[in-house]
């Protein structure tokens, strides 16, 4: 009786005790709860998330996955293995999801390797949106690239082209490695997540461009910004057209410009501020001073007056009149709902009203942009900080120097500062991924596209997975 009752509390004991390896990590406690609302975790994964993975299980997900990208339901199918009837694996089988160690061995219960999960997880894309196309070549490489087998290396640097497979801190990818469930439901999810969007990001995306991404306006590249309508305008050395279009808008240099509203405003050769209706192709210059950069936001446009020692000014679309807002030369500001920030190079203020300034950091920086709560910056050695509104300590997130860098939805995109390579940036610093082997001088982000300029004036669109590129001029 004794034996029972003890045998009981002990039960009891562990019911009520369960281990804390048994919940995801911390680090992975939002992705993985993100992917469960998502309904690609099954349930069998769903606990002791720090144990390895099956290739049976992994199967199982990457099934949820092609229903998820494809919302369909499951094909059923008679499998063709001896060794599992799970209905997951003979529907990814179908698919070319999955292939077995041999026609009719599937060895569920060993280990899935990092290297066989980017195949399925290709192989599931692939199958779920046909359109999808991988590139021929990668620019990324990797220092253990020699150990991917030959079957899995398209499939190794896909995943890492589209920010899924991440390498170590050395940028080794382990291709032989197992995974364990938190890590695996990781990849799932951050490959769901290139191909869908929510609202929220929707949102977040289109308002983009008024959050600090076009804060320098390329400084004479090519900048794109989209118009109401979904029509998208790029400038150049050749002038203003319209994307897709062979009919310019205007037929001589625009250094860069800013759509807004019914009207395109932009950089004359003489360095003046200029007005074009877009209907009927009426100019008038605005600004008679020398500028190199302005922005427009809230019916104004900030713009740095190089007859003024660089000083930013504010001029109303309503008046056209201007007035200085900054004691000195500054880059331009940084207009959110927060607030107004701008930088002199020295530090980062914040700018009430009345046009008085509050000091948030002290310390070197350039091309200060804000994306949600978070400042980004260049720091003196040409590195990507991240800050917090109210200040306090940066973070480095880039393990690259840069000459220059926007966002985009997923990511930051920058130019390398030693190749001149286009790279994208994890807003965590998780990653640095080269995108393409092409040298630009500068970059801009539109929708989920990258756009980057060369010496030679060609402007290049890469979709923002590097799948595609195309040149539009």
């Amino acid at each position: 009786m004794y034996k029972k009752i003890l045998t009981i509390a002990l039960a009891g004991l562990l019911a009520f005790s369960v281990p804390v390896a048994a919940a995801p990590s911390s680090w992975a406690q939002a992705e993985v709860t993100a992917a469960q609302n998502a309904g690609i975790v099954p349930e069998r994964l769903q606990s002791e998330y720090q144990n390895p993975v099956t290739r049976e299980e992994f199967c199982e997900m990457a099934m949820l996955l092609w229903c998820k990208l494809t919302e369909k339901e499951m094909p059923v199918v008679e499998s063709t293995f001896a060794d599992t009837q799970n209905a997951s694996v003979a529907a990814a089988q179908s698919l070319g999801i999955v292939r077995g160690e041999s026609e009719t061995q599937f060895s569920p219960n060993n280990l899935v390797t990092r290297q066989e999960m980017c195949v399925m997880l290709q192989n599931a894309l692939a199958a779920a949106k046909p359109e999808v196309t991988f590139p021929a070549e990668y620019a990324n490489t990797f220092p253990d690239e020699a150990t991917v087998a030959d079957w899995a290396v398209s499939a190794v640097k896909s995943m890492n082209l589209f920010a899924v497979m991440l390498g170590d801190e050395n940028g080794n990818i382990n291709p032989l490695a197992n995974t364990t469930r938190e890590q695996a439901i990781l990849l799932a999810y951050r490959l769901m997540k290139t191909q869908t969007h929510t609202l929220t990001e929707l949102v977040e995306q289109f308002f983009m461009p008024v959050s600090g991404n076009t804060h320098d306006n390329m400084l004479g590249g090519a900048f794109v910004v989209g118009m109401s309508g979904g029509t998208v305008y790029y400038s150049g050395q050749t002038g203003i057209r319209k994307m897709d279009s062979e009919t310019p808008v205007m037929e001589k240099p625009a250094k860069n410009m800013v759509a807004f509203e019914k009207a395109i405003y932009y950089i004359g050769e003489d360095g003046a501020i200029y007005l074009m209706q877009i209907a009927s192709g009426e100019e008038r210059k605005l600004v008679d001073t020398v500028t190199d950069s302005f922005s427009a936001f809230n019916n104004c446009i900030y713009y740095r007056n190089l007859n003024d020692g660089g000083r930013i000014y504010e001029m109303s679309l309503s008046t056209y009149e201007s007035v200085a807002i900054t004691p000195g030369s500054a880059e331009l500001p940084v207009i959110a709902n927060e607030g107004t920030f701008y930088t002199d190079g020295t530090a980062i203020y914040k700018m009430e009203k009345d046009k008085t300034t509050t000091k948030l950091y002290e310390g070197k920086n350039a091309y200060l942009c804000l994306n949600g709560e978070m400042f980004y910056f260049l720091n003196e050695e040409g590195l990507i900080c991240s800050l917090p509104l109210e200040g306090g300590t940066p973070a480095v997130v880039s393990g690259i120097a840069v000459k220059s860098f926007c966002f985009t939805r997923d990511c930051l995109v920058a130019i390398g500062r030693e190749d001149s390579a286009v790279y994208k940036v994890d807003y965590s610093g998780r990653y640095n991924i080269k995108m393409d082997t092409g040298t630009y001088v500068n970059i801009n982000t539109y929708d989920d596209y990258v756009y980057a300029l060369d010496a030679e004036g060609g402007i290049y669109r890469f979709s923002n997975n590097a799948t595609e590129k195309a040149r539009i001029n």
